[in-house]
């Protein structure tokens, strides 16, 4: 009867799936199937820090057990390896996002100006819908403000600003100047919201 490869768990006549196309004849449960894709730090962003130190331990445990057959015992060592420094790279870019500063304007008190890396830009396109139109409508008529609307040109903003932070610690800045907005409404009831702004490198005075 097969067995998983990396478990040892028998498998039935019709379950388990082939490791990878290099090793085609060895197979896999569900089980190790399930962790091996939640360990993946850059493909599961959404997924809990858990649920990945879970799926680290489970295949550590397997190696621990000796059941990892030795096929695809380096395999195994090279996901938890790379989920290991993935995590450590994850853990370094929160901890430089907590740290980073934004403004319109072009200084932070107590801090100097040290590199200029580059204009950063992000947009965010988001369907206002029928009822935030019509509901805008009726505010025209009686001198209101459209609640509707103006909730989602302020989820738009907001997008937009998380991925302009993105976009300037990919470049290597710390902090953005400058910083800007554009709107502009299309056909079917669009909005696209353009952030703009300088990212550059700061340090303490």
């Amino acid at each position: 009867m097969a067995k998983c490869c990396v478990c040892g768990k028998k498998l039935g006549l019709l379950s388990g799936e082939s490791f990878s196309i290099q090793h085609n004849n060895l197979l896999i449960c569900d089980e190790c199937q399930n962790n091996r894709s939640n360990i993946n730090v850059k493909r599961n962003k959404n997924i809990n820090q858990k649920t990945i130190l879970n799926s680290r331990e489970y295949f550590q445990k397997c190696i621990d057990a000796g059941t990892v057959e030795q096929e695809v015992l380096p395999a195994i060592e090279n996901m938890i390896e790379e989920s290991v420094l993935a995590e450590e790279k994850n853990n370094e870019y929160h901890n430089r996002k907590k740290l980073f500063k934004m403004t319109n304007g072009y200084n932070f008190e107590g801090y100097h100006i040290s590199d200029y890396l580059n204009i950063v830009s992000a947009e965010t396109v988001l369907g206002t819908g029928f009822l935030s139109e019509f509901s805008s409508q009726i505010s025209d008529v009686f001198g209101t403000n459209s609640g509707m609307f103006e909730g989602k040109i302020a989820t738009a903003k907001d997008m937009a600003v998380k991925n302009l932070v993105d976009k300037a610690l990919d470049a290597g800045a710390n902090a953005l100047i400058g910083v800007d907005f554009d709107l502009m409404t299309l056909s079917n009831n669009i909005i696209v919201v353009s952030a703009n702004g300088t990212a550059v490198v700061i340090d303490k005075k």
